[in-house]
């Protein structure tokens, strides 16, 4: 239940865009790394921890997915030390 929470929040929490598509066609290059690395580590923390995020997989954009894959990284490590809690 808690990361439907963060999902809502999250979806909501961006100054300055009003849809998700204003986001997504006016984001620069250090919101696309912010997306990406929180994408990645909500992924990392399920793999060990279960659970599921909708992530915007925009595997396109080169900042997204380098930052995707550093956040799956530290989810993962993240999951491990807190023993999923």
């Amino acid at each position: 239940m808690w990361f439907l929470i963060v999902i809502a929040v999250w979806l909501f929490a961006f100054d300055g865009v009003d849809t998700v598509e204003g986001w997504i066609n006016d984001g620069t290059t250090s919101e696309w790394a912010d997306r990406g690395y929180d994408d990645g580590h909500a992924v990392g923390w399920e793999k060990i921890c279960g659970g599921t995020s909708i992530i915007y997989g925009e595997w396109s954009n080169s900042s997204y997915t380098n930052a995707y894959y550093d956040g799956e990284v530290d989810g993962q490590t993240d999951a491990k030390r807190r023993k999923c809690e």
